[in-house]
């Protein structure tokens, strides 16, 4: 969803080697940094299911899916 909101590769290096250590630090710039006019929410729902901690992400697809149908109905 990150590169369907900014348009851009989350990840993305010169070389397969620089692009792995980036995935492994897994530092995600706010998709607002790139589209400010995206909504919070959004942004809010983007980047929880881009946590580096797992127990920090949606513990599913389907908690997703109502994160966004409540969104989408806000």
């Amino acid at each position: 969803s990150w590169e369907l909101l900014t348009g851009r590769r989350l990840f993305a290096a010169d070389t397969d080697s620089a692009t792995l250590a980036q995935v492994m630090e897994c530092r995600v710039t706010p998709p607002t940094t790139l589209r400010p006019s995206l909504p919070p929410a959004l942004e809010q729902v983007t980047l929880r299911m881009l946590e580096r901690e797992p127990a920090a992400r949606f513990s599913s697809c389907e908690d997703v899916a109502s994160q966004l149908d409540a969104w989408l109905r806000g």
